[in-house]
């Protein structure tokens, strides 16, 4: 009975020839003179050339005496019996330069004798270049990494340090073998650490990319204790599909610092502006305050005399003291206005206060200036202001040296003197908006542009540094100070004040 369940030899032979024809590589059998005995369909695609009409062909003949010389070493190991594996570049005669990874693998006969070599070649070409470009890649990423000068810092889905560049080192301190798998959270301070892990569980749980590619300004903190100012950027990676974030450090300290010192200068430049301007006001604060005081010595003296008299009865009495209490308050404020607004307080003193209130603070202290001028005042509340955070000493010296250089201006002036300080909240952008408006002479065209340049000025005494401080204090406030000449004539001087939303209805209505 005929056995139908195996294949003939022959069979076998043609089937195994057709499985390693499927594959994209080369197969082959030599002889031990290097004659081809067997081909894949492979060396049809390589060298152009059936494979049975390589069979009886030597070697070398196919692939070129180059190719051959460089292989042949190979070949002779595998004829000795020994298996053996070549990975590297071979020039071949018909089909160029490729990378290859060769198997040599020796062919016994059945008494054990070593009769030919069976050859296996890929053609890795394309994957080494690939990995070549990774590898490049990698060497470009690493290089700039290692010699970045901002920290680079990775952390894994749980907080714990995955990388630690130079950089960083420096920043914080520690080496990268100190932190490496601890929690970042050893270079925040507590607060700080706190916050983070809030950060990121709020991350995690709603997607909210509140610190993904953002950059915030943080404290961080040394390794002895101490705390730096960083700039932090974030962003977030997926490695072998676990979730990473790296964080990009830079130092402001420095910078943080700059700006303290840069505040602080501001302040002593505008402290002696404003003690220069108490000094050209003394005369006119010294007649401000002499008349309440003069008032209350008349007043006293004419109780005095009554008293003597025996004609003073409880009512005058009572009349006269309310008279003595109102004028003693009112120099009192005056006094207390003029300690304010010399007083040398600190760049970062802000607080909440109404523009319109400080308006009528700095008024009183220039009246005598706006009497010994024949200056009209008009103050024009437009809409109701609330509140702004300021310092309130510096945005009173804004107002006062700009109401000066409208009093300077109109002081020569042959027209109307009036001065209008308009104030208003404008809805389109929320901001708070002062006017300073002079019927002056104007200021010349080529003088406008110069105007707040430092030591810029048209005065025979003065040396130009008012305005540019005042253009510096608002706009470390948020806000911006400009000129510009009225077609009616005049100067308008108008700056703005980011002030706080949301006020309710009491604030409005203060």
């Amino acid at each position: 009975m005929e056995d139908q369940g195996h294949p003939e030899p022959e069979e076998y032979e043609t089937d195994l020839n057709e499985l390693i024809s499927a594959f994209p590589i080369l197969m082959a059998q030599l002889d031990t003179r290097y004659r081809i005995r067997f081909a894949s369909e492979g060396y049809r695609n390589w060298f152009g050339v059936e494979p049975d009409k390589l069979v009886g062909r030597h070697i070398g003949d196919v692939i070129g005496h180059e190719a051959f010389t460089t292989l042949r070493p190979w070949f002779d190991t595998a004829l000795a019996g020994t298996q053996t594996t070549y990975y590297g570049e071979v020039t071949y005669a018909h089909c160029g330069t490729r990378f290859i990874h060769g198997i040599y693998v020796p062919y016994y006969s059945f008494h054990g004798a070593v009769t030919g070599v069976q050859v296996v070649v890929s053609d890795v070409t394309e994957h080494r270049a690939i990995r070549k470009q990774l590898a490049d890649e990698t060497l470009l990423n690493q290089t700039i990494i290692q010699h970045a000068i901002d920290g680079i810092v990775t952390i894994n889905e749980n907080g714990i340090i995955q990388s630690f560049n130079p950089a960083a080192e420096r920043l914080f301190g520690y080496s990268a073998s100190e932190v490496i798998g601890r929690n970042v959270n050893i270079l925040m301070p507590e607060m700080e650490r706190r916050r983070h892990g809030d950060y990121v569980r709020n991350y995690q749980q709603t997607r909210d990319r509140r610190i993904i590619g953002l950059g915030r300004e943080v404290t961080a903190q040394h390794r002895d204790g101490s705390q730096i100012e960083i700039r932090l950027a974030v962003a977030e990676f997926y490695l072998r599909q676990q979730q990473h974030f790296v964080g990009f450090i830079h130092d402001i300290t420095e910078r943080k610092r700059a700006e303290q010192e840069a505040r602080e200068a501001l302040e002593n430049l505008a402290h002696a502006d404003r003690i220069t301007a108490m000094g050209e006001l003394a005369s006119g604060l010294a007649h401000e305050t002499s008349q309440p005081l003069t008032a209350i010595h008349a007043t006293a003296e004419a109780c005095r005399s009554l008293l003597e008299a025996g004609k003073l009865d409880p009512d005058r009495l009572s009349d006269a003291m309310e008279q003595i209490t109102l004028q003693s308050r009112r120099a009192s404020n005056i006094i207390q206005e003029l300690r304010s607004f010399v007083r040398k307080g600190q760049p970062e003193e802000v607080s909440r206060h109404d523009p319109e209130y400080l308006i009528t603070n700095v008024l009183p202290l220039l009246n005598t200036e706006f009497e010994r001028a024949n200056i009209a005042v008009e103050v024009i509340p437009e809409t109701p202001l609330c509140h702004c955070p300021v310092n309130r000493i510096q945005i009173e010296q804004v107002l006062v040296n700009l109401i000066r250089n409208a009093i300077d201006a109109m002081s020569e002036h042959d027209g109307e003197r009036r001065l209008r300080v308009r104030s208003r909240l404008r809805p389109e952008d929320g901001l708070c908006e002062i006017d300073i408006e002079d019927t002056g002479p104007g200021i010349p065209p080529e003088h406008l542009k110069q105007l707040f340049n430092p030591f810029f000025t048209t005065k025979t005494q003065g040396m130009g540094q008012g305005l540019p401080i005042c253009k510096s204090i608002i706009e470390r406030h948020g806000g911006k100070l400009e000129v510009e000449t009225p077609d009616e004539g005049g100067t308008r001087f108008r700056f703005t004040l980011p002030h706080e939303p949301q006020c309710s209805v009491e604030e409005m209505n203060e």
